[in-house]
């Protein structure tokens, strides 16, 4: 079985290798490069009206996973305006608190339910449309499987 570090790369190369797919299917980063970095994720899942569920409540410290997280996240496409027929949504929400250090940069709601989105804090674009990439990355960043991270029985 793989030691922490290994599993540590394998973990940055999947999240990077997810970042290069979204940039290069058009979709570019909005951090400048002088811009703060996180370091650090803080993940708490509501688990809406799925009561059979744990709760999920996680931080993650690996710098790399965090920062290819934070890139994805504000690299999404913007969620299309307009009326949109949406399958059953039980309100399953993941809150992302990005931060350096201590210091709150970005907060982020995912909802893989409904029509899936992802909400950011303090943004002229906040509803953002995630791809298949983005969950991926987002449930091996804090370690979970597909079927754990969309409540799947």
């Amino acid at each position: 079985m793989p030691g922490p570090p290994l599993v540590a790369h394998r973990r940055l190369a999947c999240s990077l290798v997810l970042l290069a797919a979204l940039t290069a299917s058009g979709c570019t980063p909005l951090v400048a490069a002088h811009s703060p970095q996180p370091n650090v994720l803080r993940v708490v899942r509501d688990n809406g009206l799925v009561r059979n569920a744990p709760p999920l409540r996680r931080t993650v410290r690996d710098a790399g996973a965090v920062r290819a997280l934070y890139r994805a996240v504000l690299s999404l496409p913007a969620f299309p305006r307009g009326l949109s027929n949406c399958p059953i949504d039980f309100g399953v929400r993941y809150r992302l608190d990005f931060l350096r250090g201590s210091q709150p940069l970005l907060e982020a709601t995912a909802a893989p339910g409904g029509c899936p989105q992802v909400r950011l804090s303090a943004s002229p674009r906040p509803l953002r449309r995630p791809t298949p990439a983005f969950w991926i990355l987002l449930a091996h960043t804090f370690g979970l499987s597909r079927r754990q991270l969309f409540l799947m029985p």
